[in-house]
């Protein structure tokens, strides 16, 4: 499973529910549906430990959720920017 928030993309296991993963947006440069392979999510982040830049893929069942969670991770660029900006 897979959260989005302003503060970040957090990944869960759906059994389990246990987190796999948590990607601070702050981290996040890119974000984007494969134009090919339209079921496709994919987001670059730095590396927490290394700085090294990932590409961070998934498969979803569906052209639609794939194209919804892209445009939910840009609408999540602009809180966080609103966010920061406030704080500013």
């Amino acid at each position: 499973m897979c959260t989005v928030t302003a503060h970040g993309i957090t990944l869960q296991d759906a059994a389990s529910t246990q987190q796999m993963e948590y990607v601070s947006i702050y981290r996040i440069s890119y974000c984007t549906t494969d134009k090919v392979q339209n079921k496709v999510f994919a987001y670059v982040a730095q590396n927490e430990s290394s700085g090294a830049l990932e590409c961070h893929g998934f498969l979803s069942p569906k052209k639609k959720l794939a194209q919804a969670v892209t445009l939910t991770v840009a609408q999540a660029f602009t809180v966080a920017l609103d966010l920061w900006q406030s704080k500013q």
